[in-house]
This record gives C-alpha cells, structure tokens and sequence, in this order.
C-alpha cells in the first residue's frame, strides 16, 4: 500500500434531487525503476478498478494521476507490450494523495533438469538462492521457472533422492533479461559394494 498525504481538489456537485455532494479528487504518483535504480522511460501505467486510466512514465521513471476519485484501484506497468515489472500495486483512495510504493523491474529465470538421453525429469526440487531467493519443483518435461526476480548474481541447484546432477549447480547473473539457465544432468547414484570370499580354512 502507499504513503498518503493531503487531498489535492475538493469539487460539489449538485446532484438531481438538489443535494451537493463532496468528490474528492487525490493524485496517485509513483516511479518505475529498472534493476539499477534508474527510471524506465515511457512505460505504460494502467489505473484500473473504480475508474480507469493510463499515464506514461518520463525521463526518471515517475508517472502520476493528478485527479482520481475515492475508490480501489490496481496498477499495472508495462512496456512494449509486456508486463516487465512486479505484476502490480493495490491501492486505495480515501481523501488523500497516495505516493505508491516503487516498481522494480524483474525477470524470469527458467531452465530444464534432463536425463542422459535429454528427457525432462518430474520432481526435481530446484532451489535460487542468491540476492533473492525460492524453490520450485520440475514439471513433466522437467521445465521450472522463478518469475519476479530483479537484477543480481544467483545460484541454481537441483536435488532429487537418488540422482545425481552434472554440474551440481549453476551460478547465472540476471542483467535487464530473463535469463535462460544452461541444462543441468540428473543420472542415478551409482553405489560401490565390495567384500571378500574366503574359504573355509580363513
């Protein structure tokens, strides 16, 4: 949710059974930062829910609705026609100016988890660890995907019981773009059992 100041326009209506009624007009402004901190330039800023509109984000990242009514709403940035940014901010209007928490761009990181002969194995747990951090579990092509992860170093890991992975990780940088991580082997644990025979005079 975000900061609230002062209310911006007051405005009467008179409204046809001779009663005047107060609307109260609040700006609604925030930033959308890519995963440097620097502004991301003419993004597309829907205000969706008890009224609609759309503003486009200038040179340093920031937009703003200088006149929205009383009321819940939900914005939603985007940019060439995708959803590059944590999926979206809810607000509420009550009489005051909301300044909405920034939006950091994020991205996708996905992979495979293989056998030997390139099939995908199911049920691998798959953990990030890093500046952010999450686990996941392979589906039936032994496909995961981490979604809203900004900018930074990170390292993927697989683990199943009784398989074993070529490599054991893999350490990726995330840089303006969903990051496809290089396909990781799981084959079976082999065990060693060794022993002695002896006869019967041992």
């Amino acid at each position: 949710m975000g900061v609230v100041g002062d209310a911006t326009v007051i405005r009467l209506r008179l409204s046809s059974d001779g009663v005047v009624d107060e609307l109260y007009y609040s700006s609604v402004s925030g930033y959308i930062l890519d995963g440097d901190d620097a502004g991301v330039v003419n993004a597309v800023v829907e205000l969706t829910g008890d009224d609609y509109d759309a503003k486009v984000t200038d040179s340093n990242g920031y937009y703003q609705f200088p006149e929205v009514l009383n009321g819940n709403y939900t914005l939603t940035p985007t940019k060439n026609g995708k959803t590059y940014y944590a999926d979206h901010q809810d607000i509420a209007v009550a009489g005051a100016d909301v300044l909405v928490d920034t939006m950091i761009e994020v991205w996708v990181v996905s992979g495979y988890i293989v056998d030997s002969v390139d099939a995908g194995i199911e049920g691998v747990t798959v953990t990030l660890s890093g500046d952010e951090s999450g686990s996941t579990t392979t589906d039936a092509n032994g496909f995961y995907t981490f979604s809203n992860i900004p900018n930074g170093s990170y390292t993927v890991t697989p683990a199943k019981a009784d398989l074993e992975f070529t490599p054991d990780h893999q350490d990726i940088t995330v840089v303006d773009a969903d990051e496809v991580v290089t396909d990781m082997v799981g084959d079976s644990i082999h065990y060693t059992i060794s022993g002695y025979i002896l006869d019967g005079d041992s």
